[in-house]
């Protein structure tokens, strides 16, 4: 990937260190605190572990435990019933901890407030959470809230001295009642998988007004998206189960007001049929814990510890579609397409052709027309301005249409790393700005190679940690209807013939694609390459198709592919290696050479040195060496060893099999 010089010439410095502690005080990992920041941040963190033997400093977590700062102190505090303080970050910890106080935190540089924390505040006295005054600090503060609970008494306060602890502090502030705002009230509500809060605690406070707008908000838009279960009258129902947990004066004020605010006609002009009056009873049967009669719901809302975050539908109730085609039955929209081969056999100059036709909508490879889209290209190996650039320029892309990311450097000159799926957002956003840039509705997405934008905590050879980054990027794609091309190189096992192994790192990323192209070279002539279908889920068989790399007919410095058609080659075929066809013909003519040695050899079985059949093959036909070995092995011969007197190997022999079997070794290879 593009890398950009910094912007500053300010020199980052370290200021502090942050030991992170298990139970037992044994040190499992530090935090460094850098300032200033990347970015134009006025802060950054990088945390660090040792390696085993060589003592020295790893920046990365990997699969190490991720606990919550100051445990030691914390489980103390637990085991004697005393009052813990959770702050957003270890600054903020350190600065109640030296005022003694028990401080932990719910946000820090190892990560968010985990659910498996919860066992370490099984006992407190108290936890007062304590949220920076910023909407990302009351995020973090009301997901310590909901994880705590039902486990101790919690309350969510703002300090009112300053945006966090420390500034309130060192601001003349106290911990006394009346420096804070108690905000538990306000931030009870649960989170539902939009992000939205939903009024469904006693406790919440909200008033009718609140709970009609909500509604209004996040329900009667789901109609006006399409989502229609069973007609609009399913809104009023959607709505009243999330009534249910509300005091009922206020859930019958807030489905009146819910109802009149609703506009009278859906975005299809088509008229409410609900009125109050059956709103209201539709209301009363969801407090009653009834359903209205005939009443089938979409989406089934009686399991409260999904939180909001999960649903079952009824299949019969979805919207049927078919899979859409960047490349019919080759690239999906929509989906992940894994493109795999060994270095040089043109899967990155490919995936350039491939931009260059869609980003001008030109015709496929196999003469189909090309789709019109915008592509993003996130690239590691080779520099945008170089050499992707002019190979875009030379295959005919409309550069206009084609974006790049690039990383950017911190003020120390550091590299900002760009990481899936930890940037996934920023993804997101790049297709949506292009798409408008544009003017196009699809996208090409690739991602060459997509092992350089592991994030440290992901390991590329296992399949758990690989499904981490596989899935939200699945995801994202489904969600974008983006053609996301991911690249891969194969791993060293080259007597695997199977694509589905020879993948790079896990076999995940090869089975979260549901389309997969092997490139490689085509046995019989090296200069020339293939693409074969390794995967295809969704698709029907199509032709593997041959190309050359050649010099670009309006610049001869740079490589462009020539497609020649199609090819009868498969991916395992092509795996082979040379020679490796079921109906290899320079086999079969060495089949016939080593045939005639052995009718001439006179012996009883019949036998020839293998270097003499080699040789013969080698001169006659120019036939290899390995060549002449698979031959061999189709006839069914036998190799031995013939052995000098002093007990040496003096050569090896190739004979037929005898009439009672063999003890000797059937070939493997070996000459």
């Amino acid at each position: 990937m593009q890398r950009s010089r910094p912007t500053t010439a300010t020199t980052s410095q370290l200021v502090a260190v942050y030991p992170y502690r298990d139970e037992h005080g044994k040190l499992q990992y530090e935090v460094e605190r850098w300032e200033p920041g990347r970015n134009g941040k006025h802060k950054s963190f990088r945390p660090r572990r040792k390696k085993k033997g060589s003592g020295r400093y790893v920046y990365q977590l990997g699969s190490r435990r991720r606990i919550p700062y100051r445990l030691q102190e914390l489980v103390e505090a637990r085991d004697a019933g005393k009052r813990v303080y959770l702050v957003e970050g270890e600054k903020d910890a350190d600065t109640l901890a030296e005022r003694g106080y028990v401080a932990s935190c719910h946000r820090s540089a190892s990560g968010v407030f985990q659910k498996d924390w919860i066992e370490f505040f099984q006992g407190v006295g108290s936890v007062v959470v304590i949220a920076d005054k910023d909407d990302v600090g009351r995020t973090n503060a009301k997901r310590a809230y909901h994880f705590l609970k039902n486990t101790c008494r919690v309350r969510v306060l703002e300090c009112n001295g300053g945006k966090d602890i420390t500034e309130h502090l060192d601001n003349g502030g106290t911990l006394a009642k009346g420096q804070f705002n108690d905000v538990t009230v306000a931030i009870s509500t649960k989170i539902t998988s939009n992000g939205s809060s939903q009024p469904n605690e006693k406790e919440s406070g909200w008033t009718a007004a609140q709970c009609a707008q909500w509604g209004k908000d996040y329900l009667y838009r789901d109609v006006q998206d399409g989502h229609k279960h069973n007609g609009r009258e399913a809104v009023a129902y959607k709505f009243a189960l999330q009534l249910r947990d509300v005091p009922r004066a206020v859930a019958e004020q807030a489905m009146r007001l819910f109802v009149e605010d609703c506009p009278d006609e859906d975005s299809e002009g088509n008229h409410k049929p609900y009125g109050l009056d059956q709103a209201m009873d539709t209301l009363r049967s969801a407090l009653d814990g009834e359903a209205p009669a005939g009443w089938k719901p979409g989406v089934f809302s009686a399991a409260p510890a999904a939180a909001g975050h999960f649903r079952i539908q009824m299949m019969d109730e979805l919207e049927m579609r078919d899979v859409t085609w960047l490349w019919d039955q080759y690239i999906p929209f929509g989906k992940l397409t894994s493109v795999e081969g060994d270095p040089e056999t043109g899967k990155s100059l490919f995936t350039l052709d491939l931009s260059a036709r869609v980003s001008c909508g030109g015709k496929l490879p196999d003469g189909a027309p090309a789709p019109a889209c915008c592509v993003l290209l996130i690239c590691d190996e080779d520099d945008y301005e170089d050499t992707i650039g002019p190979r875009l320029q030379a295959a005919g892309a409309d550069r206009s249409k084609v974006g790049a990311v690039f990383v950017e450097k911190d003020e120390s000159g550091t590299i900002v790393p760009f990481y899936i799926p930890d940037d996934l957002d920023f993804i997101r956003g790049a297709i949506d700005a292009l798409k408008i840039r544009t003017e196009m509705s699809e996208c090409l997405v690739v991602v060459d190679p997509v092992t350089s934008y592991l994030s440290e905590q992901v390991n590329s050879h296992n399949e758990a940690s690989v499904r981490r980054v596989t899935s939200p990027l699945a995801e994202m794609a489904r969600e974008t209807n983006a053609a996301f091309v991911m690249v891969r190189h194969l791993n060293k096992n080259s007597s695997e013939t199977n694509p589905k192994y020879r993948g790079g790192g896990s076999i995940a990323f090869y089975a979260a694609a549901r389309a997969a192209l092997q490139f490689g070279t085509h046995p019989q002539d090296e200069s020339l390459l293939v693409m074969a279908q390794a995967k295809k889920n969704l698709a029907l068989s199509r032709p593997s198709l041959s190309y050359r790399v050649i010099a670009s007919p309006t610049n001869a410095r740079q490589p462009v592919i020539a497609w020649e058609g199609s090819v009868d080659l498969d991916a395992r075929t092509m795996l082979r290696g040379p020679d490796a066809r079921e109906d290899s013909p320079d086999r079969d003519h060495a089949v016939i050479i080593i045939d005639s040695l052995l009718v001439d050899s006179g012996t009883d079985p019949r036998s020839v040195p293998a270097r003499v059949a080699v040789e013969a093959c080698r001169a006659e036909l120019g036939i290899s060496r390995q060549t002449a070995q698979r031959a061999a092995k189709k006839m069914g011969l036998v190799v031995e060893r013939k052995r000098a007197d002093d007990g040496t190997i003096k050569e090896w022999i190739w004979r037929e099999p005898t009439a009672q079997g063999s003890s000797k070794v059937q070939i493997q290879g070996k000459v």
